[in-house]
């Protein structure tokens, strides 16, 4: 699609996505899961965002080893249906037995592409983001109530019981269990961001995948995609239009590419990118207002 048709979708979506902001309709620091959206397959997802990036990328075979992780946990749980006990064979099979693993110097070594899931299934070590993808792609095909969170720089995971009784999945420490004033204190995150849904909420797998796409976004940057990163900013939005990374990154793109272009688009450009800065200072998230600022200089 070219730029012209990209930016002719971004405004007929920008108005409609600014008008929704001020109600935040969202399931932010409850027990109940999300309201259901279009069902996604967040394995396959993740895998055709990898392949968009890196079209010699082979989905299948990749995909397979999803689907072995998720028989060699159905062959421990034979039916079970305890929350303590998925969890605890999704870690042994996931951390134990594969030996997945966290990986926090990832960034220096493979920069952005140590998010995506293809990178963790081939290397076994990874970003949260990466973790909190294989094992909620694992526990979707196993038909867990498993969720994604977003906090600030950061993903993790809820597991939701019938009971509305929520527990919280850390996947850079094991799948270990971390309450929410864990994450409020040790990730300092505003009451603004959970008040108004930003951050702390249950989110549905489709606005999971609008944080993939957010991901994305620098890896098509660093590969000289200016098209493909506009594409990635305005899915994200597309998907769940309260992603403060993809605003934030949108914002950096779009003012960055009003300055290049300036002879041509620029000014659509320009006006694209106070947009999305408008609707991220709307959003109370403040850290990522300031990331946006200081990528902006």
């Amino acid at each position: 699609m070219s730029n012209k048709k990209l930016l002719i979708a971004a405004w007929a979506s920008a108005f409609v996505v600014a008008a929704r902001l001020p109600w935040w309709s969202l399931h932010h620091g409850q027990a109940a899961p999300p309201v259901a959206e279009v069902e996604v397959d967040v394995g396959r997802e993740a895998l055709a965002i990898s392949k968009q990036l890196y079209p010699d990328l082979d989905v299948d075979t990749y995909d397979t080893l999803l689907d072995m992780l998720v028989e060699r946990v159905r062959t421990i749980t034979a039916g079970e249906t305890d929350p303590d006990k998925r969890i605890r064979a999704m870690n042994t099979v996931i951390y134990k037995l594969e030996g997945y693993k966290y990986d926090k110097d990832a960034y220096k070594a493979h920069a952005d592409d140590c998010r995506l899931l293809s990178y963790i299934l081939q290397r076994r070590t990874g970003t949260c983001m990466a973790l909190a993808t294989l094992y909620l792609a694992t526990a979707q095909r196993l038909g867990y109530p498993i969720y994604s969170v977003s906090a600030p720089s950061h993903m993790f995971l809820r597991y939701i019981g019938p009971d509305l009784q929520m527990r919280n999945i850390e996947p850079t420490d094991g799948g270990g269990e971390s309450s929410d004033d864990d994450y409020d204190s040790f990730l300092k995150i505003l009451y603004t961001t959970r008040r108004t849904g930003v951050y702390m909420r249950t989110m549905s797998h489709q606005q999971f995948v609008s944080y993939l796409y957010s991901t994305a976004i620098p890896v098509a940057l660093a590969h000289r995609n200016g098209e493909q990163a506009m594409d990635f900013v305005e899915k994200a939005l597309a998907l769940d239009p309260h992603n403060t990374v993809a605003m934030a990154r949108g914002a950096v793109f779009y003012r960055k590419l009003a300055r290049v272009n300036y002879q041509k688009n620029g000014a659509a450009y320009g006006r694209r990118a106070s947009t999305l800065a408008w609707m991220l200072s709307q959003s109370g998230d403040e850290q990522a207002e300031k990331e946006m600022m200081e990528n902006l200089k």
